[in-house]
């Protein structure tokens, strides 16, 4: 009789994890899937630019090459800059930025020392909303030497 209670505790048991590892699947799938909704519903298409210098966003390196920027997240707050073929990206929290009238194309502004270029703006064409990358501590640097002039470089986007 003992030996088939302990059966019995461990049939249960057995279940309960069954149950909690479902759970946990479930739960995970939910939030795989609210993520890919939430994507979605930010609206707004990639922009895509070939960029012909390497670049500096966030205090992470971007190679020169074939650029993709997208939003991510329900309010589109997180910004993913990526060059795919180089397998580098830099997940980025700027600054939306309102400007009086509709940009009339889409660019990605670059400020430009010396040699060193880094991501500042970013206009899409039609929008009034934008986005404004926090100055590095490089950069911050940079300016404050004085050794080099600020150059501001507009790159046309796709």
């Amino acid at each position: 009789m003992h030996a088939d209670v302990e059966r019995t505790n461990e049939r249960i048991c057995s279940q309960e994890d069954g149950m909690k590892r479902y759970g946990i699947l479930m739960l995970m799938l939910s939030a795989m899937l609210l993520t890919g909704v939430a994507n979605a519903q930010s609206g707004e298409p990639a922009i895509k630019a070939d960029v012909p210098f390497n670049f500096t966003v966030d205090n992470q390196s971007i190679p020169a090459g074939a650029v993709q920027v997208r939003s991510e997240g329900q309010a589109g707050t997180t910004l993913v800059i990526a060059n795919t073929e180089a397998k580098a990206n830099a997940f980025v929290l700027p600054m939306k930025t309102q400007s009086l009238n509709p940009s009339e194309r889409t660019v990605l502004v670059f400020n430009k020392y010396g040699d060193r270029y880094f991501l500042a703006r970013i206009e899409r064409s039609g929008s009034d909303a934008g986005y404004q990358m926090r100055e590095t501590g490089v950069e911050k640097e940079l300016r404050a030497q004085h050794k080099v002039a600020k150059e501001e470089i507009q790159l046309a986007a796709k």
